[in-house]
């Protein structure tokens, strides 16, 4: 790990999205170092939030507008040139994200650029034998602040400032990397390629757990007010101290606990503040997503096929669909047809490589993760 990077894990107690609270906690964070250094020596920065998709604030898909508001109007007293851009998930429009997330309105009075990463120009980049398509203006701010959000995530069991970063490969690249990446292992290493690609041009992350989600996230799980501010210099750092006060151990995040030894990290050196060093929030239901890692990626790969079947899962379009189409044309496998008078998808299971993409992209919750009755009885026992 590079010495001169802190593992330091800051968190603030918050009860709600209070602009002026969130501001004087940022205002008091990051005049400590290594933060003000850091912001010293650079002028032009990305904010890059939590876009997911055209979902209410109120619904905790994405980077709450109010967490965005305070970080902007604490740039602007430094006086530095700022833009704010993600790529939303699938195919839906950056301008409907932008307007239902309510991050469009902030930007918009604060007079900031707002970009839809792909539009800009992109840098192709090689990293471990992947190509991948990076949206142009990384590399040519002078540095990166991560507003992310903290979730469960139904492929990855959580998500925060790390799998954020997937958000920097602009619209269907990542339906691309999907496709040729279906499992969470072989996934997991994307996520640490981008990360690892970009972790020098990071300023410091923000983790967005005022609200927060649980069940079956990244976007059909519950809200849950964890009423936490997270700020750390280190993205796998807080990373590790939310998703442990979420319930999740540290083994059962693929992604997170290679790239926590890649930078030669042990969890005895990340720093967490003394009040909350050994927080865990009751009752967070992580069960859901869990039963993939707990049970079917942990059988002998010759047995793996039969309990598949009989302990499978897969998605389930129920009568909130509005047949909008956007999962049948976000399927990287095009496991999904929506043909005539069909009421709804139609799921052909061969094709299906349970990505999840048609679950956290739907903007009406319509889509279910349904599990089969053995499947079922094993998640009461967990």
């Amino acid at each position: 790990m590079n010495t001169h990077t802190s593992s330091k894990v800051y968190i603030k107690a918050i009860e709600q999205y209070d602009i002026k609270q969130i501001l004087n906690y940022f205002r008091e964070t990051l005049a400590l170092e290594p933060f003000k250094s850091k912001l010293d020596k650079v002028h032009k920065i990305l904010i890059k939030p939590n876009m997911l998709g055209a979902h209410h604030p109120d619904k905790a898909v994405t980077t709450h507008p109010a967490v965005l508001e305070a970080m902007i109007l604490f740039l602007k007293e430094q006086g530095k040139g700022i833009w704010v851009g993600d790529s939303p998930g699938g195919i839906v429009s950056a301008e409907k994200v932008w307007k239902d997330t309510g991050l469009g309105e902030v930007c918009v009075r604060h007079n900031i650029p707002l970009l839809d990463f792909g539009k800009n120009g992109m840098v192709h980049k090689t990293i471990n034998g992947t190509d991948y398509h990076f949206e142009k203006i990384v590399f040519e701010v002078d540095g990166i602040i991560n507003l992310a959000k903290m979730k469960t995530h139904s492929l990855m069991l959580y998500t925060g400032c790390v799998k954020n970063f997937y958000g920097l490969i602009p619209g269907l690249f990542k339906s691309e990397l999907h496709k040729r990446f279906p499992q969470p292992k072989d996934f997991s290493q994307v996520i640490i390629d981008i990360y690892s690609h970009i972790q020098d041009r990071i300023l410091f992350n923000v983790l967005d757990g005022i609200v927060g989600m649980e069940g079956e996230g990244p976007s059909a799980g519950k809200p849950r007010a964890f009423k936490r501010l997270f700020i750390s210099e280190t993205a796998p750092a807080l990373d590790y101290a939310a998703s442990r006060m979420m319930g999740f151990q540290i083994e059962q995040l693929d992604y997170l606990n290679q790239l926590l030894q890649n930078i030669s990290l042990n969890l005895k050196d990340i720093e967490i503040e003394e009040a909350f060093k050994n927080e865990i929030l009751t009752d967070v239901a992580i069960k859901e997503v869990q039963f993939r890692k707990r049970f079917l990626d942990s059988l002998p790969s010759s047995i793996k096929k039969v309990f598949n079947l009989l302990f499978n899962y897969y998605p389930y379009f129920d009568n909130t669909c509005k047949k909008c189409g956007i999962c049948v044309k976000s399927c990287p496998m095009s496991a999904l047809s929506l043909e005539g008078k069909a009421k709804k998808p139609t799921l052909i299971k061969s094709k299906c490589i349970k990505c999840m993409c048609c679950h956290e992209l739907c903007p009406f919750h319509a889509v279910t993760i349904r599990k089969t009755f053995l499947a079922r009885l094993f998640l009461k026992q967990m």
